[in-house]
């Protein structure tokens, strides 16, 4: 989510918090008017302020599992805990985008589409991956998701597999494919959150090349810009 957005949000949780001190107030509720003015816009604001809160659960979920993950007797338990703590988080993200589109009707219903894409459309494909390619439970993990392929096919090293620094060069380096996937969709989506058209092509285009990097990946014919060589 965007810094924008999530300031928006912040703004909202403090305009909520306002409202249930005013509500409170003798004053407001001698006033049957601004009682129920107020009333209302505390209702509108109730389902950010749930989304919100759950939100930081998930987040501390997800610190205690990483925490977890130093025992290497709890370290599978906690990757099962750590990708159910992302899922969520991804969830209340796309359920907070949606949220802040509802309070805006000048916003295109298509911006939150549009600026959650990646995440929506990998988890869609990769059911539809698992459930009529692979012939699996869409809830069975694999490790052939697009960051994984990227990680294990394209970011090439000199240095051992094996070896921990190694891996954690590796999964830096994966990093800036993942960030141009993403601002493919942020950017189109800050710039014309009002131009309903330009955002459904965007999101054509960001799913067919999601598509076409996926299957070159995967058939080893990854693009030359891609590849980082190993060193000699």
């Amino acid at each position: 989510m965007t810094p924008t957005l999530r300031r928006k949000l912040e703004a909202l949780a403090e305009r909520r918090e306002e409202l249930e001190r005013l509500l409170a107030e003798p004053d407001v509720v001698a006033d049957n008017t601004r009682f129920r003015d107020l009333s209302r816009e505390f209702a509108q604001l109730e389902p950010i302020a749930i989304a919100l809160a759950d939100e930081a659960r998930a987040k501390a979920d997800l610190a205690a599992a990483e925490g977890m993950r130093a025992d290497p007797d709890l370290r599978e338990l906690a990757d099962e805990e750590i990708a159910a703590a992302q899922a969520r988080l991804q969830e209340l993200e796309q359920e907070l985008a949606l949220l802040l589109v509802m309070r805006n009707p000048q916003v295109s219903t298509w911006y939150a589409l549009l600026l959650l894409i990646y995440p929506a459309f990998e988890t869609l494909f990769s059911v539809y991956r698992r459930m009529f390619v692979r012939g699996k439970s869409p809830a069975m993990p694999d490790g052939i998701h697009l960051h994984s392929l990227i990680f294990r096919r394209v970011v090439q090293w000199a240095v051992g597999r094996k070896e921990a620094r190694a891996l954690i060069r590796r999964n830096s380096l994966t990093s800036p494919y993942l960030w141009l996937f993403s601002l493919m969709a942020v950017i189109p989506a800050t710039v014309f959150w009002r131009h309903t058209w330009v955002l459904m092509l965007s999101c054509i285009l960001f799913i067919g090349s999601y598509i076409w990097i996926y299957v070159r990946i995967v058939r080893f014919k990854a693009p030359r810009w891609m590849i980082r060589h190993k060193k000699h």
